[in-house]
């Protein structure tokens, strides 16, 4: 029986462990981001590339969603005694987004994207180690567990994450604070170093989740039927990790595609997208 997912939160089922850090040249974070704008869920893949910075010597990240092969520029990173800085123009106000030297009891100030770019306004937060606690799945890998709060004296409504120690947040490299906020959510799904995975979590259960069918398809046994489009309507079908499957486009007429059997997918058609659980 097909379900479409409501809240993706349940991602286990590790691939590979290690235990020092990734923030290098040639990394690629991989997280899917899912929110509920006017009671629609929406799910997107995006990627986020630590790399050098043309023409110049210094380390920058780059992101973009799965849709969109144009890589933007974020900010340009640097690291400092397992620390994570970010810098609008990479010269001066070096901002800190991870301290993985943190031990149960000591907290400090962090910075979130968009880092104040662009004119925005820049949010930070204060976070406390609470404990650090050996991963059960991945040898040598460190999971600091972390209480946050607006700031170091207002800890009248906290909230709870996780960094995974030299890889970043749970919910992915971006989001190393402002936990369980924003009216949606994200969680990093894998990490590759040149193109090598040294981390991967896949979906394997879900929060939850509801029968029926979309706006403009529906499951019938193991076949997804785009319904009667006006014009046309473009579709693409993803592995979770946001690799593609199939992809067309339906031209005013029905259009069946087979589904892969025994995993999630995730289906992107017209301005929307669902993940489709079996």
């Amino acid at each position: 029986m097909m379900k479409f997912l409501v809240i993706l939160l349940s991602f286990v089922c590790p691939i590979v462990a290690f235990g020092e850090s990734v923030f290098e040249n040639g990394t690629l974070w991989k997280e899917i981001r899912y929110g509920t704008p006017d009671g629609i869920l929406i799910v997107h893949r995006y990627d986020v590339f630590m790399q050098e910075v043309p023409g110049q010597n210094r380390l920058g990240f780059y992101g973009h969603y799965i849709e969109d092969p144009n890589l933007e520029f974020l900010a340009y990173v640097k690291t400092e005694d397992n620390r994570v800085y970010v810098s609008e123009d990479g010269t001066q106000d070096w901002l800190l987004i991870y301290d993985f030297n943190l031990q149960p009891g000591e907290g400090t100030t962090i910075y979130h994207y968009p880092y104040g770019g662009s004119g925005s306004r820049v949010i930070t937060t204060y976070v406390e180690c609470k404990e650090i606690v050996d991963s059960p799945d991945y040898p040598g890998l460190k999971i600091m567990k972390l209480e946050e709060f607006e700031s170091e004296s207002d800890r009248s409504y906290p909230r709870y994450g996780e960094w995974l120690i030299g890889i970043g947040s749970a919910d992915g490299v971006l989001h190393n604070g402002r936990f369980q906020m924003d009216g949606g959510g994200s969680r990093l799904v894998e990490v590759l170093v040149d193109g090598k995975q040294v981390y991967k979590n896949e979906p394997t259960g879900l929060k939850e989740s509801y029968e029926g069918d979309g706006d403009y398809f529906e499951i019938k046994g193991d076949k997804l039927v785009i319904k009667d489009p006006i014009g046309s309507l473009e579709w693409g079908l993803y592995s979770v990790d946001g690799l593609i499957i199939a992809n067309g486009v339906a031209n005013g007429q029905k259009c069946e595609i087979d589904l892969p059997s025994g995993r999630s997918v995730i289906l992107k058609i017209g301005s929307r997208s669902y993940v489709i659980v079996k």
